[in-house]
């Protein structure tokens, strides 16, 4: 027995791929999902029959889980623009309140205090954004190497397709070339009954 998160780890996809797969084949899947400790537990026949599943399919499975992985990519990097954007509005807002109280006169103990503070908030947020900027440069990192592993799972894809289309019109060939020789094989045999049957005077006059 393995949960769908340990079976998905274990086969290099997301918990997503795996949760769809199960869905397109609830119905063969029927009485092999267990449910343990608020966990969806699959069995030994189910991990072969999702295995043979993926084997059969193995062009699907990776569009499939290239697709799911890119999309999570972009989720990520947005969710920290996203961030980054709102860091940098609050930043604008607090140099906006400073320059506000520097300008007014003179600066009482009190508000010497909160300059301190709101440049503290300042110097906060600074490091902040760039935290999220490190982290948004490592997320596209991550995009752009995934981007190039999968352009070469494509052109092997391609390479394997055309193997195919190969493959079947030898094979194509070939089935011609056997459907001629019966043909020919038939139209012999036909003869040969044809002459066997002949009559004397068939025989004789050599028809």
């Amino acid at each position: 027995m393995i949960t769908i998160k340990d079976y998905a780890k274990q086969k290099g996809v997301s918990y997503e791929a795996i949760r769809k797969q199960i869905k397109r084949y609830e119905d063969e899947l029927e009485g092999h999902l267990v449910k343990q400790n608020r966990f969806l537990m699959l069995d030994d026949e189910a991990v072969q029959f999702l295995d043979s599943k993926r084997s059969e399919n193995p062009v699907i499975v990776y569009e499939q889980n290239k697709d799911e992985e890119l999309e999570q990519l972009r989720h990520e990097n947005k969710v920290l623009l996203i961030q980054m954007n709102t860091v940098q509005d609050q930043l604008g807002k607090v140099q906006q309140k400073l320059i506000a109280e520097m300008n007014t006169t003179k600066l009482l103990t009190q508000e010497k205090v909160q300059y301190l503070e709101y440049k503290a908030q300042s110097e906060q947020k600074e490091i902040q954004l760039k935290d999220l900027a490190r982290a948004r440069d490592a997320a596209q990192a991550k995009a752009d190497q995934q981007e190039a592993v999968l352009r070469l799972k494509e052109q092997q894809i391609g390479a394997l397709s055309a193997a195919k289309e190969t493959a079947a019109a030898s094979l194509k060939a070939a089935d011609e070339r056997i459907a001629q020789a019966e043909a020919r094989a038939k139209a012999a045999e036909e003869e040969a009954s044809r002459l066997k049957n002949r009559s004397f005077w068939d025989r004789l006059f050599n028809r």
